[in-house]
């Protein structure tokens, strides 16, 4: 199956812009995202157990959540903190990315997927944020986020991301200190750039990837609470923010539909 055919053009026009300066924004890629097509998910009952299915349009969204997660996997695996051995609880983002494959290629059913999202993953992640940098942090994060996705799917995904919901979402702070620096997290909002979508993976990922980052690991956890910790504004590098973009609109999202296409037609022979 070939990339469809307006996400094909909008990948193209949306990455000459970006070449030419401009900024790719949170209502870009929703009408990116829902050019993918129709959201049906379900579960069904197969051999005594429950099981996920999902139109082809979300698994191109689940895969591409995933390898944008895969992208900032390398972030974590140098700077993140050592998982020690627990059976009940894990903030290992490889963990969360092999429970998201399985979800969407029928492998594990829907009871242990989300188990392991509200439990296993949730509360594995609870005060890790004390030990690392929010950058880091991210590159673990958006593997739970790819995890929520795989199971939620696309309709699902697209509340969570759509600007209109941000008041009711949690809202997290960076500071930024020149408008060339602001300007870095347009992408994340066109009502106040500082303010990020809680569940969108892409800005999460992009700043994991491309945001400089000098602050003591745990700094922006503890800001949050006390005003009097100084905090380092992050600071922005445009040629790796054009490096992801151009990956994720040339690479990550044809291989998000090949392996929709993949998945799709292996759950249709199994």
């Amino acid at each position: 199956m070939n990339l469809p055919r307006e996400v094909s053009f909008l990948c193209n026009q949306y990455l000459e812009a970006i070449k030419q300066g401009s900024v790719f924004k949170s209502q870009d890629r929703l009408k990116l995202y829902r050019a993918f097509g129709s959201s049906k998910v379900d579960e069904v009952i197969e051999n005594e157990k429950w099981w996920i299915t999902h139109s082809v349009a979300d698994k191109a969204f689940g895969w591409l959540a995933i390898l944008t997660a895969e992208k900032v996997l390398p972030i974590w695996e140098k700077y993140g903190v050592p998982e020690k051995d627990n059976q009940n609880y894990s903030y290992a983002p490889n963990k969360m990315l092999i429970v998201a494959r399985g979800v969407l290629n029928k492998s594990i059913d829907a009871d242990q997927a989300k188990g392991d999202l509200r439990e296993k993953f949730y509360f594995g992640m609870s005060g890790i944020s004390k030990y690392v940098t929010e950058t880091v942090y991210y590159s673990m994060e958006v593997a739970y986020i790819a995890l929520e996705l795989a199971i939620t799917g696309l309709e699902e995904g697209l509340i969570y991301i759509d600007i209109k919901n941000q008041n009711q979402r949690s809202e997290e702070r960076l500071a930024f200190e020149t408008d060339e620096d602001k300007r870095f997290l347009e992408a994340a909002s066109n009502l106040n750039p500082i303010f990020i979508a809680q569940t969108d993976f892409a800005v999460k990922a992009l700043i994991a990837f491309a945001a400089k980052d000098i602050n003591e690991p745990g700094k922006w956890s503890y800001t949050r609470h006390d005003p009097n910790q100084e905090f380092v504004p992050l600071k922005n590098d445009p040629p790796k923010e054009l490096e992801f973009w151009e990956w994720w609109l040339t690479e990550a999202i044809p291989k998000a539909w090949e392996l929709a296409q993949q998945s799709a037609s292996s759950s249709e022979q199994g």
